[in-house]
C-alpha cells in the first residue's frame, strides 16, 4: 500500500476520564478480510468459552454498507462491542449488547460515534462534503463525464509506452468515503500494469490532498492493492487511522484492561500493530499472512507475533495471547 505521511493525533490525555466506560478486562481488535474473515466461528468460540470477560472490535478499511455485505460470515461471531470502519474515520459501539447480526443489519451512517467526529474535525479541520466534490469534480475532468455513485466509467486508459498498447481502466466512485477503485478488465492484469495504475492513482489523490490542505482541511491520501486488476484510492484525515480509532476507544469507552491484543494483514493494519501509545497496558499483535512490508515494519518488536511462523491459526494465536502473563510488556 501507498500512503503518504500523516502527523500522529499526539496523546489523548484529555480523553482519560472516561465518560462511557466499558467494563472488560480485555480488548481484542480485529481486522476482518484476510485476518478475522476466515475464522470467525473460531474466534467466536474461544471468546464464548474464555472465563474472563472480553471486549471485541473489528476494526476494517471497509465501509458501513461493505461490512453489511459480509454480515452472513460475521454475523456468526456472536457478540461485538465495537464496529470501526473505513480505516477509523467512524466508530460504531454496540451500547444495547445486542447480537452481531441484529445489531449490525440495524446500523445507519447517523449512528456513528459523534464524540469521534468530532475529535476529527477539530483537529484536522476535516470537511468530508468539500474532500468529496473536489475528488469528484477531479474525477469527472479526467473522464470527461459525469460519474454516478455506483457506476463504473470506462473513459481513462493506460497505454504501454513500450508496446503502444492501450489498455482500458474502469473508475467507481466509493460511496461514503472521498475514493474510487481504479481497475483494469481481468485479462489485461500484469505488474507492470497494476504499477502504473498506483501511478496514476497516487498522482490524482497526491494533488487532491495537497489542493485541500491549502483550503483547510489536513488531507492525508491512501493507494492500496485491491487485487491483480484493481486499487482502491482514497481521501482521509490526517492522522486517522485503525490505530488512534483504537487509542481512542481504550481511553474513552473502557476501563484499565489487563491486556490489548490487536491482529492484522496488510500495511493499513501497521498503525493498529505497532506499539501502542498506552504503554501501561500489556499488548500483543497477532499478524496474519506473510505481507512482506508488514513483517519488516514490525520486525524485532517484542510484542509481536507472526502467526505463519508459529504455524498457528488465528484462533490458536488469540487463544495463547489471551492466556499470556499480564505483566508483559
Amino acid at each position: 500500500m501507498l500512503t503518504a505521511s500523516a502527523t500522529r493525533f499526539g496523546r489523548f490525555t484529555d480523553w482519560d476520564a472516561k465518560q462511557s466506560s466499558l467494563q472488560a478486562p480485555l480488548v481484542a481488535s480485529f481486522d476482518y478480510d484476510g485476518t478475522l474473515q476466515p475464522e470467525v466461528l473460531q474466534v467466536s468460540r474461544v471468546v464464548e468459552g474464555h472465563p474472563k470477560k472480553i471486549a471485541v472490535i473489528v476494526n476494517t478499511g471497509r465501509e458501513l454498507h461493505c461490512v453489511k455485505e459480509i454480515l452472513p460470515e460475521l454475523g456468526q461471531m456472536g457478540r461485538l462491542n465495537a464496529l470501526f470502519t473505513s480505516e477509523g474515520s467512524q466508530c460504531y459501539l454496540n451500547t444495547r449488547n445486542l447480537p452481531t447480526r441484529e445489531w449490525i443489519s440495524s446500523l445507519t451512517p447517523e449512528q456513528a460515534d459523534p464524540d469521534w467526529e468530532q475529535v476529527i474535525r477539530d483537529r484536522t479541520k476535516w470537511d468530508e462534503a468539500l474532500a468529496t466534490r473536489a475528488l469528484r469534480s477531479r474525477l469527472n475532468e479526467l473522464t470527461s463525464s459525469q460519474l454516478a455513485i455506483g457506476e463504473y466509467n470506462q473513459a481513462l486508459s493506460y497505454r504501454d509506452p513500450l508496446s503502444g498498447k492501450s489498455y482500458p481502466l474502469s473508475v467507481l466512485p466509493i460511496r461514503q468515503t472521498p475514493g474510487f477503485v481504479l481497475r483494469s478488465a481481468e485479462s489485461d492484469a500484469s505488474p507492470a500494469l497494476l504499477q502504473a495504475m498506483q501511478r496514476m492513482g497516487k498522482t490524482i489523490v497526491e494533488s487532491l490532498a495537497k489542493t485541500l490542505r491549502e483550503e483547510g482541511p489536513h488531507a492525508a491520501w491512501s493507494v492500496m492493492t485491491n487485487s491483480p486488476w484493481a486499487i482502491v484510492c482514497k481521501l482521509a484525515p490526517e492522522g486517522v487511522n485503525k490505530g488512534t480509532i483504537l487509542d481512542y476507544f481504550l481511553r474513552r469507552h473502557t476501563t484499565s484492561p489487563q491486556r490489548v491484543i490487536s491482529a492484522g494483514d496488510n500495511l493499513n493494519d501497521l498503525p493498529a500493530l505497532e506499539r501502542p501509545q498506552w504503554e501501561n497496558t500489556p499488548a500483543t499483535a497477532l499478524v496474519c499472512g506473510a505481507n512482506p512490508d508488514l513483517r519488516r515494519a514490525l520486525e524485532g518488536q517484542a510484542h509481536v507475533e507472526f502467526l505463519s511462523r508459529t504455524n498457528e491459526t488465528l484462533a490458536e494465536g488469540f487463544r495463547r495471547a489471551l492466556d499470556m502473563r499480564e505483566t508483559r510488556a
